[in-house]
């Protein structure tokens, strides 16, 4: 079973540099930049966008999707919860293929 390990970061926290650190102190790949990157490139969105809206609250789409899941609530759905299903679904597969920080 692979090692998935997260860090939560707010801005100063120094959250970026210890997973960077962690994951090269235990030889596994960091993913956090990259996955906003991979994400703009899959749907054909701009970066900056991309990062702009993975800062949004999805909160308010909850009720909407309790008991389907992200992945199955695909009619009519903002596309700041496209971008967020989009992230859910490459972090699943970043860690299918093995031990990880992201």
């Amino acid at each position: 079973m692979p090692r998935i390990i997260t860090i939560s970061r707010e801005f100063s926290s120094g959250g970026r540099e210890l997973g960077k650190r962690l994951a090269d102190e235990l030889g596994i790949p960091c993913y956090d930049r990259q996955i906003i990157d991979m994400v703009a490139e899959k749907q054909g969105l701009d970066k900056a966008y991309v990062a702009n809206m993975s800062e949004k609250d999805i909160k308010v789409f909850y009720s909407s999707t309790i008991g389907r899941g992200f992945t199955s609530y695909n009619f009519g759905i903002s596309q700041s919860l496209q971008i967020a299903n989009a992230e859910h679904n490459l972090i699943k597969e970043l860690a299918s293929k093995g031990d990880c920080v992201i």
